[in-house]
């Protein structure tokens, strides 16, 4: 049974990995939802389980200030599709999973390289 378990320093944090992955596919999505227009929200989907938690989050009567990853990442899509790329790499790179990262300075190289990213993308 020890064998199988794996050391801590060999673990991926959930939420480090949930970030990058909707992170990737709101890279993916936003251009293609903005050429879809509001006529044909429905369009190409590429990521299924991030269109999802858009129109989840789009269907909500209120929505608070962020406080998980996934609303994060949902908050500056909703900023990225109105062309607001200032607000959506704030609220990116304000995500505490950076921390994370292994490296002298990985989240910073990550939180220049999403800057960059989400300047093109918008």
């Amino acid at each position: 049974e020890k064998r199988r378990q794996i050391p801590y320093h060999q673990h991926i944090n959930l939420d480090l990995l949930e970030a990058c992955h909707l992170i990737s596919a709101m890279f993916l999505e936003v251009p293609n939802m903005a050429s879809a227009g509001d006529n044909d929200r429905r369009g190409r989907v590429l990521s299924r389980t991030f269109r999802k938690y858009h129109d989840m989050y789009d269907r909500q009567v209120f929505t608070g200030p962020p406080e998980q990853t996934r609303d994060f990442v949902m908050t500056a899509t909703k900023a990225l599709l109105k062309g607001d790329w200032k607000k959506c790499a704030d609220l990116l790179k304000s995500l505490e999973c950076w921390d994370l990262v292994p490296g002298d300075d990985g989240a910073e190289e990550i939180k220049k390289m999403l800057g960059e990213k989400i300047k093109q993308t918008g």
